[in-house]
């Protein structure tokens, strides 16, 4: 099923024009583009991470397999990395509509079924994500109160790789949230 990403130029009123200039379709229209800027920095952010994380990866490969030295932090930082892509990227790979989907029966939808199926599937998103905010922020402050670190030489904190989990879970649950109010205006055309 295509559909526009919330950082669409198309605007959401309906295609008779008697939304044009409405107050309250014009600030939706600023909020699903906010949190599409929102999710391409997460996204930034992400590929960031991929970056750094090959090039440990690289550095862990000459060290071992040159100099037969291997680096002590190359597998815990991948690891940190890793949750970090996974994470910040969920928000944009959702609003780029490219999470993977089974669309055996919305693709037999008409245009209003899809919206409305639309609305349901980021309905049941919006619920895991509260789930992942709620768990994820209180492992994250247990982390932090209690200073849990990890038990390798780096005795990484570990409350900074758990607070990816309820920060990618925001940005996923906002992300959503926009595609629900973009299907809406679906609906209403």
């Amino acid at each position: 099923m295509e559909r526009s990403t919330s950082s669409s130029s198309r605007p959401i009123t309906d295609k008779g024009g008697n939304g044009e200039g409405d107050p309250s379709v014009i600030e939706m229209e600023r909020f699903i583009s906010a949190i599409g800027r929102l999710s391409r920095f997460c996204g930034s952010i992400g590929e960031g991470g991929l970056f750094a994380l090959f090039l440990i990866v690289c550095w862990e490969v000459i060290t071992r397999y040159f100099f037969k030295d291997p680096s002590i932090f190359s597998a815990e930082v991948s690891e940190y990395l890793m949750v970090l892509l996974t994470f910040s990227s969920a928000g944009i790979i959702m609003g780029e509509g490219r999470h993977v989907r089974v669309e055996v029966l919305v693709s037999r939808l008409g245009k209003r079924g899809r919206a409305m199926a639309e609305v349901a599937i980021q309905a049941g998103v919006l619920l895991v994500c509260v789930i992942l905010i709620k768990e994820g922020a209180s492992s994250t402050y247990i982390a932090f109160v209690s200073n849990y670190r990890s038990t390798s030489l780096l005795r990484f904190p570990l409350w900074i790789p758990y607070a990816f989990v309820p920060a990618g879970g925001l940005v996923l649950g906002v992300q959503s949230l926009a595609i629900i109010l973009e299907s809406i205006g679906k609906l209403r055309e």
